[in-house]
């Protein structure tokens, strides 16, 4: 599409060339025109460039050599799935944001039992007879009882364990804060998506709308030029229009396409949306 706006340009240049000559036109405007081919020119550039490196980084992805020659559509695909009116909370856990969060808000809950545990003094039995032989009143009344450093020793490091305790719950609080931010993060995120596609939606149809009044007004002016009513450089300005628009439009599909890309990530890759 840019190739026929650079050649559009470079006719109305030519003729603008030839105004010059006869005093129907500007020099200033045939510079101008030619101003405007050098930008088209650049955007051809660019958008080669692009072409080159998004078939470099699909070989990439289906394990061949990035040489930039493997064969692309045509066209951009067409997403004919409508969006649920509904999307359940629950497709979120699939996010790996979420899912790094409540493994954290496990691993912490786990440790804290863990610190718990640790208070106590872990006996075990014996083929001699086991601990029964441990008087529990002499326990209780004396917590230095030294019944070997096993038993003595969580005892008497039972400040410590504490602190720590007192720690795992800070860590515990932490991690339940960064899985409620991670989900409302998410919802942020799937809220933008969907109001993105809902406005390129519209606009689409603005765009569609404006494309049929071009689409038109260039036939018209066709007609007029057939006839003798109107001049060719007329037409070719009317022939940029409908070519810019029509350039926005398919901007706009590729737009909402990544949009839909994006929708599907925030909300962790549900199939609804596949």
């Amino acid at each position: 599409m840019i190739t026929e706006m650079i050649g559009a340009m470079e006719q109305m240049q030519e003729i603008n060339a030839f105004r010059v000559q006869v005093g129907a036109a500007k020099e200033s405007d045939v510079v101008q025109l030619q101003a405007q081919v050098v930008k088209y020119e650049e955007n051809l550039l660019i958008l080669q460039y692009s072409e080159k490196d998004v078939k470099r980084s699909i070989e990439l992805l289906v394990g061949r050599y990035p040489q930039g020659v493997i064969e692309l559509a045509s066209a951009l695909p067409e997403v004919e799935e409508a969006i649920p009116s509904e999307i359940p909370l629950s497709y979120l856990v699939n996010r790996p944001d979420i899912m790094v969060s409540q493994y954290a808000v496990e691993k912490a809950f786990y440790e804290l039992e863990m610190t718990k545990a640790s208070r106590w003094p872990s006996l075990s039995l014996s083929s001699n007879g086991g601990w029964g032989n441990i008087p529990v009143l002499n326990l209780i009344k004396t917590p230095l009882f030294t019944v070997g450093g096993g038993l003595v020793s969580p005892i008497f490091t039972w400040g410590a364990i504490k602190s720590n305790i007192e720690i795992q719950n800070q860590f515990q609080q932490q991690a339940v804060t960064l899985y409620a931010k991670s989900y409302l993060t998410a919802l942020d995120e799937v809220e933008g998506n969907l109001l993105a596609l809902k406005t390129v939606d519209q606009r689409i149809e603005k765009s569609e709308e404006a494309l049929s009044y071009l689409g038109r007004t260039y036939e018209l002016s066709q007609v007029q030029f057939r006839v003798g009513n109107e001049n060719m450089f007329t037409l070719l300005q009317k022939q940029m229009q409908l070519l810019n628009e029509q350039t926005n439009r398919l901007n706009l599909d590729c737009e909402r396409l990544v949009n839909r890309i994006n929708l599907y990530q925030s909300i962790g890759g549900a199939a609804v949306l596949s």
